[in-house]
C-alpha cells in the first residue's frame, strides 16, 4: 500500500475511479444474471406472472441498465488508462504496474465489442418479443402460446449468460488493479 501512497493524487484518483466503477459494473452485470434474469425465469414465477410478459419486465431492466452500466465502465477504462498512462517512472516496478493498468483499461472497454457483436442479436430478438405481446393483446387479452414462452425464456437465459460475460471481464480489471495496490 506504501507503493500508492507515494503516487501523484490525480493518478491515486484515476486508480480509486478505475477500480470501484469496473467493481459496480461487474457487480451490476453479474446481479443481472443472478438475479434478475433467475427470477424471470423462474418456474415459480411462471404461475404468477404469465411468460408473456417476461420479455416485457426484461425489457424494463435491461433499459435501466443500459443507462447506468455504459457510461460507468467506459469511465472505468478511462480511468485505468489514465492511471497507467500517467504513472510515474520512478516508481518500483512502473513498467509493470503501467502494462497492468492498460490490461485493466482493455478488460473494462472490451464490454462494449463484446456487446455490439456478440449480445445485440440476443437483445433485439428480446425487444422484438417484448414488442409481440403487446400487439397480440390489441386482439386477444392474455394469449401466449407455449413456443412463445419457451423461446422467451431461452432468450432471457441467454442474455443473462452473456451478461455475466461482461462481468466477469470487468471483476477481472478489478482484480488485476487490486493486485497492484496490495502486492
Amino acid at each position: 500500500m506504501s507503493a500508492f501512497v507515494g503516487l501523484p493524487i490525480g493518478v491515486r484518483i484515476a486508480i480509486a475511479l478505475g477500480l470501484t466503477g469496473s467493481a459496480w459494473t461487474s457487480g451490476a452485470n453479474l446481479s443481472c444474471f443472478y438475479i434478475s434474469a433467475k427470477s424471470l425465469t423462474d418456474p415459480l414465477a411462471s404461475e404468477a406472472v404469465p411468460r408473456g410478459y417476461a420479455s416485457r419486465m426484461w425489457q424494463s431492466i435491461y433499459g435501466r441498465g443500459s443507462k447506468m452500466m455504459p457510461p460507468v465502465a467506459a469511465g472505468s477504462s478511462l480511468a485505468f488508462a489514465y492511471a497507467a498512462y500517467f504513472l510515474p517512472a520512478n516508481v518500483l516496478n512502473s513498467q509493470h504496474n503501467r502494462q497492468v493498468f492498460f490490461i485493466c483499461s482493455f478488460l473494462a472497454a472490451s464490454t462494449f465489442p463484446y456487446w455490439l457483436i456478440v449480445m445485440v442479436p440476443t437483445i433485439n430478438a428480446l425487444h422484438e418479443n417484448a414488442a409481440a405481446p403487446a400487439k397480440e393483446m390489441n386482439d386477444l387479452i392474455g394469449t401466449v402460446s407455449r413456443v412463445d414462452e419457451e423461446r422467451t425464456k431461452e432468450l432471457i437465459n441467454r442474455w443473462a449468460w452473456l451478461h455475466s460475460m461482461k462481468g466477469v471481464a470487468l471483476l477481472a480489471a478489478t482484480g488485476l488493479g487490486f493486485s497492484i495496490i496490495l502486492f
